[in-house]
């Protein structure tokens, strides 16, 4: 068995360290942030509001962005790719709810100047891992982000033949699809009905349905709560709407924005 291992796929460690093994280098190294940032660089998700007071995509990593169903996560997430095709970046959709004509027009109400979505692709027919993995090996082209909606409807085949649902290796498979690829992966996710028995509807972390079980594998989560929801909307005002970001090499903030009901987007608040 031992002759069969290639170990010319090993790297010793002072590879890492530019092969120099000094205190001033680990100590950087022990801090994690700097070689974090390093190995994962930052994808703007193109909001001033968001982009001013958190990294939430880097390449290499798997983000969640979670809400109740209807509040407006989906067009939040089809905004931050648009933003990332308009400044030259490349964006890979799997839509597993709606068809690449309903994703476009989502994106039409929001943006009428569609001159920079050649670079935004949507696959719709698509729901197994295993066969994400292989349109993301036969797309052959560099990718900034990939975009899952919603996470809650992959699956994987099992041995019997059966699709199981599993949100932790799933959540692990988009892990390693997003190292493979450097790229970020953005994964939405429902949230459980616990919010709504809250006086101030604000979600949590654990709403996140399994989030124990999937939050090693979760870079950075952001749970969205926006006015309206939860009482009759005006569909002449702007709504204020509040994105909770966790990401796990930096503190945790709150970021205020608003909702352009008539629109139905989300602008920055300033």
């Amino acid at each position: 068995i031992r002759d069969r291992i290639c170990y010319s796929h090993f790297r010793s460690i002072n590879f890492y360290f530019g092969g120099v093994l000094d205190m001033d280098r680990m100590d950087q190294f022990l801090l994690g942030k700097p070689k974090y940032d390093l190995n994962h660089p930052a994808i703007k998700t193109g909001f001033e509001s968001i982009d001013s007071q958190t990294t939430f995509l880097r390449r290499g990593t798997l983000a969640l962005l979670g809400s109740r169903p209807g509040m407006g996560k989906t067009t939040i997430a089809l905004q931050i790719a648009s933003n990332i095709t308009d400044a030259g970046g490349t964006v890979l959709v799997f839509s597993l709810r709606q068809s690449v004509s309903q994703v476009s027009d989502r994106v039409y109400a929001f943006k009428r100047d569609l001159t920079s979505c050649s670079n935004f692709y949507t696959e719709d027919r698509v729901g197994n891992i295993d066969e994400m993995k292989l349109v993301m090996k036969d797309f052959r082209k560099p990718v900034d982000l990939i975009l899952v909606d919603c996470i809650q409807d992959v699956y994987y085949i099992s041995p019997k033949k059966h699709p199981v649902y599993s949100s932790p290796k799933v959540c692990t498979a988009l892990k390693v699809m997003a190292r493979h690829h450097n790229a970020a992966v953005l994964a939405l996710t429902q949230i459980s009905r616990a919010v709504e028995g809250r006086a101030d509807h604000h979600p949590l972390l654990t709403d996140i349905p399994g989030w124990e079980s999937i939050k090693q594998s979760v870079d950075s989560a952001c749970l969205l709560s926006r006015g309206g929801y939860y009482e009759i909307e005006d569909e002449d005002t702007e709504l204020p709407a509040t994105l909770s970001f966790c990401p796990s090499t930096d503190k945790c903030c709150s970021v205020f924005m608003k909702w352009n009901h008539q629109a139905n987007c989300l602008k920055d608040s300033t």
